[in-house]
């Protein structure tokens, strides 16, 4: 069946359910588990993200938002966590940062939402959290302080200082933050000929600093009944100060090397979002969304020769400056029939833009020194109708249909100067043009299991970093780009089968799935060497298991585990072969386990959660290696002082995290050249830990 084909049905489908909708005012739209206050306040959370841990369900659909892609634009599927109906209008100010900076006290009730139902601002991909604020807030202060560090680096202090306050109908937050991330970890290669004979060794070790200062406000203003705005402003600056040390020895030779690559990266952010929402009558509503944010960052980089007592001599410099802009502007118009039955259309429009130079300059040996100046700019609207209907009481039905369009535009300077200089201008011009269908059925086969079927077509975003040289710190070069990249489309088939017992508290969510690819993006050989493009067909299907279990059958009372498997293969046909294979970088399996326990003890609690993905392989053009991981652990205990104070003792990589890869190289072409040798590299990281104390009043 041809695309357009499938985008009619679906487009047909919804027509249909819609004549049938008027039979339908006194059923119900969706299966809705609702948490009161009372419920989860017992508890002592301070923020949104404390109370979603405390709720069985919600701790999956945090897991599934930890891991999903930042797309530009809104689109018209979103997260599935929702705030008084709405989806978070900013990209930067996210909806994990609203999480944290939304006080526990200042929340009414949380719904659990599966399936669909009118006045919802997200499609549903089988559960959504809508969380409903108190319309009356009292002034409050919450805080934190503490210190984190590694094995080997020093203890650097972080916090946050957020105030929230309001009165008739004006709700206002402004807060600081300073984030700390630092990152120590240790590369060790070997090298052996086609002899066995080890021809190479080396060790690499990297500490990193990073820091993020950001202030951020929120401005909600009930200005009538009928009128709702919305409005969001965040600055960040971003620095990395890293040292990357490495000790080399060419075994045959009996020669040593030592470098040292020394990063100064600094970034500013800023965004300004919202929106406004306008209610005609009972039945229409207007709605518009908009963002505008802008990134400035400096990226210096330098790999130094480290010579006998310390001294060094500059081997290389790596310059990099960009400015990406976004904005974006969605309006749309939902008509509600009735309580079960709604139609939502609108248009979005998107213009981003991306100004980058990056130079390579080698100060040792021949002059070699290029510059690199590449502009882009890609436009971008969608036109979306979505709607939604009950056909019976147990039968649920949501339908869409988006027509996405697209322009982009590359510009490219380059110019090298070795012992002659050398200049080329190059642009390019490129439109795509997409149907998106969707159809989601919800059946409830009784109150504790339900059925659902979903239908959808995805189009990938081009990230526009792609059109831009990447640094290759191992092999000390620029990566080639393909101006020919095109987005990846998927037409994604699910079937969920859902049970829940025990209140709620336990549930099973079983989902079979089948995506066909077009255009597939992954790596392929390029003019000199090789880097992503697109393979014109391919599958991936698989099985999902997803679940939480309270323990409290078991007698370990306030525990509650929620896991995720999911068992999958691919096919494609591999473009430096010519032979059916898996995708490049494909695990065939992945897990996760999260364990919370909320009364370990008397006011002491805990959360562990446990990741591990099965080996895969991975090649380029000269090369193809498997890589395994070992399991990752994070945790963390938190001891209840009092009502307004709370102590965190947090670990990152408990275990260390470590995973290894064993590479075969060839002279040239993998397919098409000789082997070369065998290579073994192995990464070890530190384990992180950190204090963190919390207060409000």
């Amino acid at each position: 069946m041809t695309k357009h084909k499938t985008a009619h049905l679906a487009l047909l489908a919804s027509l249909l359910f819609t004549a049938g909708s008027a039979c339908c005012e006194n059923l119900r739209t969706s299966n809705v588990d609702r948490y009161d206050s009372t419920y989860f306040m017992a508890l002592e959370p301070q923020t949104l993200y404390d109370v979603l841990t405390l709720i069985p369900a919600a701790n999956s659909v945090l897991i599934d938002m930890a891991n999903t892609a930042d797309n530009r634009g809104f689109g018209s599927d979103g997260d599935q966590i929702l705030i008084n109906n709405k989806r978070v209008s900013g990209k930067d100010n996210s909806i994990e940062k609203e999480l944290n900076n939304t006080l526990a006290q200042d929340i009414e009730y949380v719904e659990l939402i599966r399936g669909t139902r009118s006045d919802l601002d997200v499609q549903s991909r089988g559960l959504v959290i809508n969380v409903i604020l108190k319309k009356h807030v009292d002034a409050s202060i919450r805080w934190t302080f503490g210190g984190i560090t590694t094995k080997s680096l020093a203890t650097k202090p972080f916090g946050s200082i957020i105030y929230n306050n309001g009165n008739d109908g004006l709700k206002y937050r402004i807060g600081y933050e300073r984030y700390v991330n630092p990152t120590e970890f240790t590369i060790t290669d070997e090298y052996w000929n086609l002899d066995n004979q080890q021809i190479f060794a080396a060790t690499r070790k990297r500490k990193n600093w990073f820091t993020r200062d950001s202030v951020s406000a929120k401005l909600e203003y009930e200005y009538s009944t009928r009128t709702h705005l919305q409005l969001n402003t965040l600055f960040e600056k971003y620095r990395v100060d890293s040292s990357y040390l490495s000790e080399s020895e060419n075994v045959i030779e009996n020669s040593f090397n030592t470098t040292d690559l020394v990063y100064d990266w600094s970034k500013e952010n800023w965004e300004v979002s919202g929106d406004i929402t306008y209610d005609i009558d009972n039945d229409n509503h207007l709605k518009l969304l908009f963002i505008s944010n802008r990134s400035d960052a400096d990226d210096k980089i330098w790999q130094l020769n480290v010579l006998e007592h310390g001294q060094t001599t500059i081997d290389y410099r790596l310059p990099r400056l960009f400015v990406a802009n976004e904005t974006v502007l969605r309006g749309n118009w939902k008509h509600i029939s009735n309580s079960k039955h709604s139609v939502d259309s609108g248009i979005e429009v998107a213009i981003n833009k991306l100004d980058e130079n990056v130079q390579f300059e080698a100060l040792s040996g021949d002059v070699y020194h290029s510059t690199e100046e590449t502009n882009i700019e890609e436009q971008r609207y969608e036109i979306f109708i979505s709607h939604n209907v009950a056909i019976s009481e147990f039968l649920n039905v949501q339908s869409s249909l988006v027509y996405e369009n697209s322009a982009l535009k590359v510009a490219t300077q380059f110019q090298l100067q070795t012992d002659e200089l050398l200049t080329s201008n190059d642009a390019s011009s490129r439109s795509f043009a997409y149907l998106k269908p969707r159809l989601n059925l919800r059946y409830d086969l009784d109150a504790q299991h339900q059925l659902r079927f979903n239908y959808q077509r995805t189009v990938s975003q081009l990230n526009l970093d792609d059109f831009v040289p990447q640094f290759n710190r191992d092999e000390a070069r620029l990566e080639e780009t393909n101006p020919d990249l095109k987005p990846e489309m998927r037409d994604e088939f699910s079937m969920s089968w859902q049970a829940q017992w025990q209140a709620t508290k336990n549930s099973i969510t079983l989902s079979p799935y089948y995506h066909k690819i077009t255009d597939l993006i992954t790596e392929i050989p390029l003019i000199n060497y090789s880097g992503d493009g697109n393979v014109d067909e391919a599958k991936e299907y698989g099985l999902k298991l997803n679940g939480h279990l309270s323990l409290d059958m078991l007698g370990i009372e306030d525990t509650i585990v929620t896991a995720s498997y999911t068992i999958k293969t691919s096919d494609v046909l591999d473009p430096f072969t010519n032979e059916h294979t898996k995708f490049n970088g494909f695990s065939n399996h992945d897990w996760r386990l999260k364990i919370n326990q909320n009364e370990l003890i008397q006011d002491l609690s805990f959360t562990l959660t446990l990741a591990k993905r099965s080996p895969y392989t991975a090649a380029r053009y000269d090369y193809k290696q498997t890589l395994t991981s070992n399991m990752t652990v994070n945790g963390f205990i938190d001891y209840q002082i009092n009502k307004q104070l709370k102590l965190r003792l947090q670990g990152d990589y408990l275990l260390n995290r470590e995973y290894q890869y064993e590479r075969e190289r060839f002279n040239g072409l993998s397919s098409a050249s000789a082997f070369l040798r065998d290579e073994q590299r192995r990464y070890h990281w530190e384990s992180r830990f950190s204090i963190t104390l919390s207060g409000q009043f």
